[in-house]
C-alpha cells in the first residue's frame, strides 16, 4: 500500500498543479493565428491563415504589439520551423478557409527566411503543386540542419525538403497501415523560370 501511495501521489500532484498564465496579445481585427516559432532573442514569430504577413511580437513586453517581418504575395501562411539558428522555413499558399484547403490550381511554396541580419532575406525554396490540403506542420530534423519535414494533414503525406538544393521528396504515407505491395513511381518537376529540379517518390500501399 505504501508503494501504491508513492506512485499515485506524484500523479495527483501533476494533475492538480496550475501554472501562471497571462494574455500576451489578442487580435482586435479577427486575425487567426496558426503556428509559432520562438527566435533566439525569445521574440515570437507568428503565421496566420487569414494573413500573408509573417508577424513577430515580444512576449516579455507588458504591451506587446504585432509587428510585420515580411509579407508574401499569397493569402495565407501555415507551417514554420527554425532549421538553422534564426533561419526558418515558412509555408506560403492561397487558402480556401471554408474548406480548409489550398485553392485548386495554386502552388504551395516553402520559403527560406533568414533573420540573422537587420533586413530579412527571403527566398523561395520549393513549390509543391500536388498537396490536396495545407502543408501545416513543419519540423527541422535533428542532426541534419538542411532538411525540413512538411506534413499534409489531409492526405497523410510527409514531404522531405532539402532547403539548399530545392529538392523535395514524398517520404511517408501516414494513412498506410499495411506493407508496401506495389512498385514505386518517380516524376520530375522543374520550376518554371528556374533551375531547381524537384523529385517526388510515390509508393503504392495497401491496408493490412
Amino acid at each position: 500500500m505504501v508503494i501504491n501511495s508513492l506512485l499515485i501521489l506524484p500523479l495527483a500532484i501533476s494533475v492538480a498543479a496550475t501554472f501562471p498564465t497571462r494574455l500576451i496579445y489578442q487580435s482586435t481585427s479577427g486575425l487567426i493565428f496558426k503556428n509559432i516559432a520562438v527566435r533566439p532573442s525569445s521574440k515570437i514569430l507568428i503565421t496566420s491563415t487569414t494573413s500573408p504577413t509573417l508577424h513577430t511580437l515580444d512576449a516579455t513586453s507588458t504591451n506587446a504589439t504585432l509587428d510585420e517581418v515580411y509579407t508574401f504575395h499569397v493569402t495565407s501562411l501555415a507551417g514554420i520551423a527554425e532549421y538553422q539558428p534564426d533561419i526558418y522555413a515558412v509555408v506560403a499558399l492561397n487558402v480556401n478557409i471554408t474548406a480548409f484547403c489550398a485553392v485548386p490550381g495554386t502552388p504551395v511554396a516553402v520559403w527560406h527566411v533568414d533573420l540573422t541580419a537587420d533586413t530579412p532575406a527571403v527566398t523561395q525554396v520549393a513549390v509543391i503543386s500536388d498537396p490536396q490540403s495545407i502543408l501545416n506542420g513543419l519540423s527541422a530534423v535533428p542532426g541534419n540542419p538542411d532538411v525540413v519535414l512538411a506534413a499534409d494533414p489531409v492526405v497523410g503525406a510527409v514531404y522531405e525538403i532539402t532547403m539548399s538544393t530545392v529538392i523535395y521528396r514524398a517520404g511517408v504515407d501516414l494513412k498506410s497501415k499495411g506493407r508496401r505491395t506495389g512498385g514505386s513511381g518517380m516524376s520530375e518537376r522543374r520550376r518554371a523560370g528556374g533551375s531547381g529540379t524537384y523529385t517526388k517518390r510515390n509508393h503504392n500501399t495497401t491496408g493490412g
